[in-house]
């Protein structure tokens, strides 16, 4: 059944936050953006004011300015509606901001009002009218509530409530369905909705009247047992009158429990919107403030574009702290309408051998995001392999790999047709994978200077860069067009808005780099990201890096490498890699510490 639309200006909020008008979506940035347009949308022509906005994008603790980051939310997503043909729909009213569309254009609203309709027909005695509604209203849902908003305070308790509007639903409909007396249509999608909530008592509940109802009394009874063991020892409690009231009804097998009427067939041979198998809506939030990548952000645009039999891969590939992930969610949250049917996402930690997944646990892991129950998941890894392409053949699903080691690990992992697609972030290069599938490449390197700039412009502020170009442009090369190493440098100047981008590029120069670009709280520094990069040297590679560091210069020949290993000269050093080297110049006045890299990942003087 199709899901039902929010008109011609239509805010989806029921999954990942969405706004169309006449001529097309609108370009949201950032979560907070998001969550803004959420939480006016679900206020639909009603003035929200200052504080519950700031409330519901900050929580209890705002930072001095968010009256201010407010002003500049409402500014971009008043530009993104005007620019998508919703011109004059953001309005400020009273110290406060109303969206002023109709509250039937949201889906929210389309949602609740088809559940008091399902829930006046149940009363009414009209279980099929009830199940329709219901039907169409859960075909709306697309994910969580508000997913990549990351809404705090009364949105965040806006957002759960939804959720549990949904869950409710999800048993009305049975129970509908079971009053319609398709109770065998019923046990087998209870049973996939149990295993992401083993403990809700009323699903519980109508599993046990469906699987009585189709001759598993004992089945009925062990479910009961389960559910009474786990709030005895999780809770200290019993289940609810009704539940015991059905599980003492199943053991004296009271004929009242039996369906007497006709059973209808079902109305659809699909497993109805929201109950079935679930779409997986996995991706983390984008980074905020992503600049520049233009390249390669379209390069995938050109893989979404592909034609052909052959499975659609994307690979992006690049030295630690070089912002792969953020690039990957970047642009996959912009393709998000491509893949309909669910995204998974899953970090195969493949930088660091003790903790990389192996193929047959990744896989483990993405049937149970598709909708298998752990006890179901093959033990083998052909036939978890089989089973993972069984559910994707006809599937648009888009399944995002971060952090990927070889090919033994990713070879798999690749979905069986073109509906789907594979993208890749990883350190090393696609080579192994590259000789049994097509593999679309995206290198990613240091930003150059001006695009570094403008990050720092993005996160600061153009005025702020604007007032020290000399400034900006120092701290910039100082940081090596790196973007985990700016936006640390960011973060620090954005905590203390008084010092000048002068003075840190001043402190990155006299001390030491590492030390001074990382953040309290924080343990992704560039020291642990180069660390965990030189821990997965193989150890001559290692030896060289190290002997490499005691090299005064910014950078190295092949024949330079090859003297201080004592070794004959092959290919760039003798190292493994193929990346291009980078250079993190040497602190004034102190010989042996230049901060070379060989591989593109990691400072000549580590350990």
């Amino acid at each position: 059944m199709s899901p039902t639309r929010a008109g011609p200006a239509g805010v989806r909020i029921l999954g990942p936050i969405e706004v169309a008008g006449a001529d097309g979506p609108a370009a949201l940035s950032g979560a907070r953006q998001r969550a803004l347009l959420a939480v006016l949308a679900m206020n639909a022509g009603t003035v929200v004011h200052q504080p519950r906005l700031i409330d519901a994008l900050w929580g209890w603790d705002p930072p001095r300015t968010a009256v201010k980051t407010l002003h500049s939310h409402i500014a971009r997503v008043r530009q993104a509606l005007e620019a998508c043909g919703l011109p004059g729909t953001l309005h400020t009213r009273h110290a406060g901001y109303v969206l002023d569309i109709p509250a039937q254009s949201v889906d929210a609203f389309l949602f609740e009002s088809k559940v008091a309709a399902a829930r006046r027909h149940l009363g009414a005695s009209a279980p099929e009218q009830a199940a329709r509604e219901l039907r169409e209203g859960l075909a709306l849902w697309r994910g969580d509530a508000l997913v990549d908003g990351e809404p705090t305070g009364w949105a965040a308790a806006e957002a759960a409530r939804l959720n549990e509007v949904r869950l409710c639903a999800v048993e009305e409909l049975w129970d509908a369905e079971l009053r319609l007396g398709r109770h065998r249509a019923a046990v087998g999608e209870l049973e996939r909705l149990l295993v992401t909530q083993p403990h809700r008592e009323r699903l519980v509940g109508l599993s046990m009247l469906a699987l009585y109802r189709c001759g598993r009394a004992a089945d009925a009874l062990d479910a009961y047992r389960r559910l009474r063991a786990f709030l005895a020892e999780e809770l200290g409690t019993d289940p609810g009158p009704d539940l015991q009231r059905l599980h003492t009804a199943i053991l004296r097998e009271d004929p009242a429990l039996d369906h007497t009427g006709p059973v209808p067939e079902p109305a659809a041979t699909e497993p109805p919107a929201g109950t079935g198998e679930p779409v997986p809506t996995e991706l983390p939030s984008p980074a905020g403030h992503f600049t520049g990548r233009d390249t390669a952000l379209s390069a995938l645009d050109g893989v979404l574009a592909q034609r052909g039999p052959q499975p659609r891969i994307a690979f992006v590939a690049g030295p630690a702290g070089m912002g792969k992930t953020a690039l990957a969610l970047q642009w996959a949250h912009t393709a998000l309408a491509h893949f309909p049917d669910g995204q998974l996402f899953l970090d195969l930690a493949g930088h660091d051998p003790a903790a990389a997944l192996g193929p047959a646990e990744a896989l483990a892991q993405l049937l149970s995001s598709l909708g298998v129950p752990a006890g179901r998941v093959p033990a083998e890894l052909p036939a978890r392999a089989a089973l993972y392409r069984t559910l994707l053949r006809e599937r648009r699903v888009l399944v995002l790999l971060d952090n990927a080691g070889g090919a033994d690990q990713l070879l798999p992992l690749v979905p069986p047709s073109p509906s789907s697609l594979l993208l890749v972030t990883s350190r090393s290069q696609p080579t192994g994978l590259s000789t049994h599938h097509a593999v679309h490449a995206v290198g990613l390197d240091a930003l150059d200077r001006h695009e570094a700039v403008a990050l720092l412009a993005e996160v600061l502020g153009r005025d702020r860069v604007d007032r020290e170009p000399a400034g900006a442009a120092r701290l910039a090369a100082l940081c090596g067009g790196m973007p985990l190493a700016l936006r640390i440098a960011a973060a620090k100047l954005t905590a203390r808005p008084g010092r000048t981008l002068t003075e840190l590029a001043e402190e990155l120069a006299d001390d030491d780099r590492l030390d001074g670009l990382s953040v309290p709280g924080d343990s992704r520094s560039v020291r642990t990201v180069f660390a965990s990069a030189y821990r997965s040297l193989p150890g001559p590679a290692a030896r060289l890096f190290r002997l490499l560091g005691l090299h005064p210069g910014p950078t190295f020949t092949a024949h330079l490498a090859a003297a201080v290993t004592g070794t004959a000269p092959a290919g760039r050093g003798g190292c493994s890699t193929s990346w291009s080297p980078r250079t993190w110049s040497p602190r004034p006045g102190r010989t042996g510490s230049a901060a070379t890299t060989c591989c593109g990942c990691m400072p000549a003087s580590a350990p």
